[in-house]
């Protein structure tokens, strides 16, 4: 079904069809806990993207080219652990014990090397995309929680080197295939690179949508100030619950899935940990330990640096106004929608200990203790008695604890899109993060989208792995489709879909490489 028509007729949206797609995470197969099924999966990623952009590449809609908006986690820099001593990063006699064991922090040299070990794994997805730009579309890359890194112009440097040369490689493949003859034409690489854009925050076309990672909107991921997500007093991205985990614990601990975490219980990670044997305990609790103190030391270092804060609050406000002036959206709009972002969790610390659920694990050591003194002080049936009512006031109060935790981000992304509608007046929002595809209508006009995950790895599974999103332009105005790249085309992503062994009748009649509008 296709939407009303977009309140503006901006040249860009006019002239392009736009794919939007997010969460690809390159480089979580290089994490030193990658397992054999984590590599594959990553493999499956980019075999089926050079596909998707092969396909794109060649056909065009309405004789428009494509827009491609690769929203958030193209790359994952929080998977790859770099060390003291590594090329690239210097001398090791200054680093510490934790650099050395756990590897460098978000620092721009790491990032760039980790950037290059991501190029270096996967040359054919930069071949891919040196493709898709050369015919003409373009490629806005929106940086999310897993690859802030984007935000140093250094790392964007090597990603534009790789498909720059990925460009003068195809050059040199058609020269040598035209063997005399006169070579196919093919654009300049500063043409082609002059269609590839990083954005730090947002992608926008004023009336027909505003797509962003949605990270900003989930305590445990977002930065305070996230157009310059520095930590305080350094030149480090600002350690986040999602960074301290999988630099300390996932990327450590080979059976801790990355992305099957979200919603366990206190006794989800007992189970788990007892799971492992008692070296597994013993790795999983000192890997627990260390993501909590960098936690807390997150917390303090925010605390106690206020006029540092007053510094990277400013700066943060001088490049809104900058991006507000570049995008032609009022200064005053831009921070309306700013305020929309959540404070990061490490910027409370009673919220911090919820999520870290420290406050169960003290709950749970006070009723020990409790249980113990009174077993050896009491006669056996106080004692008993005394038991039963610690272990019935300690259940109570973790029912009371966990009512305050909340991690699974999807309800706050789910209430932004109507609020941003107020001050943008858009058709449809987009967000990617929680790996969840959605398509629905908001309350009161527009639509909310979610681009899903192309990985197959963990929650959502397979079933929802290779989701995008596709908005066509007309005439009449803006269409958008929530689609999955399934049999080699994109499908219109359907609740009961199963592949073709299970259920052959679920396939939507559409014709080949088709898909129908269900929003706009």
């Amino acid at each position: 079904m296709k939407g009303p028509p977009t309140r503006a007729n901006d040249s860009m949206t006019k002239h392009f069809n736009t794919l939007v797609i997010s969460d690809l995470h390159f480089g979580e197969d290089l994490s030193p806990s990658a397992t054999e099924v984590q590599t594959r999966h990553i493999d499956l990623v980019e075999e089926q993207l050079c596909a998707f952009l092969r396909h794109y590449s060649r056909r065009r809609e309405g004789g428009r080219p494509w827009r491609l908006v690769i929203n958030g986690d193209l790359c994952d820099f929080l998977a790859i652990s770099v060390f003291p001593g590594d090329p690239g990063l210097g001398d090791s006699a200054s680093a510490t014990a934790i650099e050395r064991i756990y590897g460098v922090g978000r620092t721009p040299g790491a990032a760039r090397q980790k950037m290059r070990a991501i190029v270096d794994r996967h040359p054919a997805l930069f071949r891919a995309l040196a493709r898709f730009l050369a015919r003409d579309n373009r490629v806005d890359i929106v940086c999310g929680n897993h690859d802030a890194e984007l935000f140093w112009p250094e790392v964007q440097a090597v990603f534009r080197d790789a498909v720059a040369a990925a460009c003068v490689a195809a050059n040199d493949a058609r020269q040598t295939v035209a063997a005399g003859a006169r070579p196919p034409t093919a654009p300049p690489v500063g043409e082609v690179l002059s269609r590839l854009e990083f954005h730090q925050w947002f992608v926008h076309e004023p009336g027909a949508y505003w797509i962003e990672h949605g990270h900003q909107y989930d305590e445990n991921c977002s930065f305070e100030y996230g157009l310059n997500p520095v930590a305080p007093g350094s030149e480090e991205i600002a350690t986040n619950v999602d960074a301290a985990a999988s630099r300390f614990v996932t990327n450590r601990v080979r059976e801790a899935d990355p992305h099957a975490q979200e919603d366990w219980s206190f006794g989800g990670y007992l189970s788990f940990g007892m799971s492992l044997g008692a070296r597994g305990i013993w790795r999983l609790g000192r890997a627990y330990a260390q993501f909590s103190w960098a936690l807390i030391k997150m917390w303090r270092l925010c605390a106690s640096r206020s006029a540092t804060a007053t510094e990277r609050r400013a700066l943060h406000f001088s490049r809104l106004e900058a991006l507000a002036a570049k995008e032609g959206i009022p200064a005053a709009t831009l921070r309306a929608l700013d305020h929309l972002h959540r404070r990061p969790v490490t910027r409370n610390l009673s919220r911090l200990l919820k999520v870290l659920m420290l406050d169960k694990l003290l709950l749970y050591s006070a009723a020990i203790l409790v249980a113990l003194v009174a077993m050896m002080a009491l006669p056996l049936l106080w004692g008993v008695t005394a038991v039963v009512a610690t272990a019935l006031v300690a259940a109570g109060g973790s029912w009371i604890l966990s009512r305050g935790r909340h991690i699974d981000p999807s309800l706050a992304l789910e209430l932004s899109p109507s609020r941003i509608r107020k001050h943008l007046g858009v058709d449809l929002v987009i967000f990617g993060h929680t790996h969840r595809p959605v398509a629905r209508a908001l309350d009161g006009g527009g639509h909310y989208f979610n681009s899903g995950t192309w990985v197959p790895s963990g929650r959502p599974g397979i079933l929802r792995a290779f989701t995008h999103i596709i908005i066509r332009q007309s005439d009449h105005g803006t269409a958008a489709t929530l689609c999955q790249w399934r049999d080699g085309a994109s499908r219109a992503l359907t609740a009961d879909w199963r592949p073709r062994a299970q259920k052959v009748a679920a396939e939507p009649v559409t014709a080949p490489g088709e898909a129908a509008p269900v929003a706009a």
